[in-house]
């Protein structure tokens, strides 16, 4: 019967198949059918299959599914998709994951656009006066998705450098893409000198690779003041004087820099003289201008007379010390109401 298709139909496992049937055996999972003598298996089912399957052709199939391994190590000498040269791709590594890294590369979550809240609200990264706290019990952060993956930011800390008491804690595994984080209490942080407070937001992965930080930074500065006053200062005491009363003091500045503009006021028209005070690190004033008129001669460097040289030892609104120059203008009174000054 060679060359005759034959179905053969029972409700029992047969021992034999004749040359040429064709058999589905449900007792054994498989497809089963006659070839002489032997009985060939032609397809399991629901069963492993072990040993080669080697095909010359093509293979048609919808929802195709498997899955196999890289069976030794390969080391890439090109960079493909998400696959850089000098890679190790170890045995066992699934073919699955190989061809993701080749076709959709592998991006690690981002962390992103951190804010400190207190409350409901979200605090300034202005800069702030030397000495001035940071009060919060929120935290905001956004972290991007895996790709491919479903995975937000992993073990998420967040730790602060530049304050005067340490800082640390742990935010744990954010599950959106927009968080706000209670953090508990208030929480509140200060720094005393120039500089910055850092707060640096870690994270990982799903699989512990570790992200690139996201940071929030409040920079801290000391004050440059125009100030008024109808006294002439030569001491610390007298310049602290001027300083400490708000009143002598037209407008402030947290800069960071000699170089500032200043408007005046109706004080400034007054029988008061025009004061410039600002920090002693910034160097000394090299222009002095009102509009674009250099009035620089109008002013006149103050010396401390107890100190016995130009710099001034003063105390800013937090009681934090720092060294100041002082110009004084000649003559009192000697600029209106809105005139803008600028030094540098």
């Amino acid at each position: 019967m060679s060359g005759i298709l034959e179905i053969k139909r029972g409700s029992v496992d047969v021992a034999t198949l004749n040359d040429g049937e064709f058999y589905l055996n449900k007792n054994r999972n498989s497809v089963q059918i006659g070839s002489g003598s032997a009985i060939l298996t032609l397809l399991p089912i629901n069963r492993t299959i072990t040993g080669d399957i080697i095909l010359n052709g093509n293979i048609y199939a919808n929802n195709l599914t498997g899955s196999a391994a890289l069976s030794s190590s390969l080391n890439t000498t090109l960079s493909v998709g998400g696959i850089n040269s000098g890679l190790t791709i170890n045995a066992g590594t699934d073919f699955n994951t190989i061809f993701l890294q080749l076709l959709a590369p592998y991006q690690k979550p981002v962390l992103s656009n951190a804010i400190l809240k207190n409350v409901s609200t979200n605090l300034s990264t202005n800069n702030r006066l030397v000495g001035d706290t940071i009060t919060f019990n929120k935290i905001i952060v956004t972290s991007s998705i895996e790709n491919p993956g479903t995975a937000y930011s992993q073990n998420v800390s967040v730790t602060a450098s530049g304050t005067t008491v340490s800082y640390s804690t742990s935010l744990g595994n954010l599950s959106t893409e927009n968080n706000e984080i209670s953090l508990g209490s208030i929480i509140t942080r200060q720094r005393n000198t120039e500089g910055n407070i850092v707060f640096t937001i870690n994270g990982q992965s799903s699989t512990g690779v570790q992200l690139t930080p996201t940071t929030i930074t409040f920079p801290y500065y000391f004050a440059n003041y125009l100030c008024v006053s109808t006294v002439s200062i030569s001491t610390n005491a007298g310049a602290q004087s001027i300083i400490d009363d708000t009143n002598n003091i037209v407008t402030l500045s947290i800069i960071g820099s000699k170089s500032w503009t200043a408007t005046c006021t109706s004080e400034n028209n007054l029988n008061k003289f025009t004061y410039i005070i600002y920090p002693e690190s910034y160097g000394t004033l090299t222009a002095i201008s009102q509009r674009h008129t250099d009035v620089y001669s109008a002013f006149t460097q103050v010396f401390n007379v107890g100190a016995g040289n130009y710099i001034f030892t003063l105390d800013n609104s937090n009681s934090i010390t720092s060294t100041y120059y002082i110009y004084k203008s000649n003559a009192s009174g000697a600029f209106a109401d809105g005139v803008i000054l600028t030094m540098e």
